[in-house]
């Protein structure tokens, strides 16, 4: 089975650490990192997931060029996020050239997954 995936992908970065104190300069916790997990997010992410479920799947993905990344600061023993930081700048908007388009129509599936990054 062919599957076409269309959409903004990003890089999901999770900085894990021990969070023991509060800060003496403002009422906000201190983290010290412990360890770093990173993985495909949004249309990335459908593409993993579909990979999970079927390992002879043929996929397609149409993404943007650009890479955003959102890294997210979590104390490991709570799972609490404190903070997600992402790094952005403009994407260009995804334009499906005729090749796209040959790929999108011998797909058995077409995913369309749309973050709103200039899709």
């Amino acid at each position: 089975m062919k599957i076409t995936v269309i959409g903004e992908t990003c890089k999901d970065v999770f900085v894990y650490g021990d969070t023991l104190r509060l800060s003496p300069e403002a009422p906000v916790p201190v983290l010290t990192p412990t360890f770093t997990e990173e993985n495909p997010g949004m249309a990335g992410n459908v593409v993993e997931n579909l990979k999970s479920m079927d390992e002879n799947l043929e996929i397609n993905f149409i993404h943007q060029k650009e890479t955003i990344i959102k890294t997210r600061y979590v104390d490991e023993k709570s799972n609490h996020m404190f903070i997600r930081v992402d790094r952005e700048n403009y994407v260009e908007p995804l334009v499906l050239s005729e090749s796209h388009v040959d790929m999108i129509k011998e797909s058995d599936a077409v995913i369309i997954s749309d973050y709103n990054k200039g899709f």
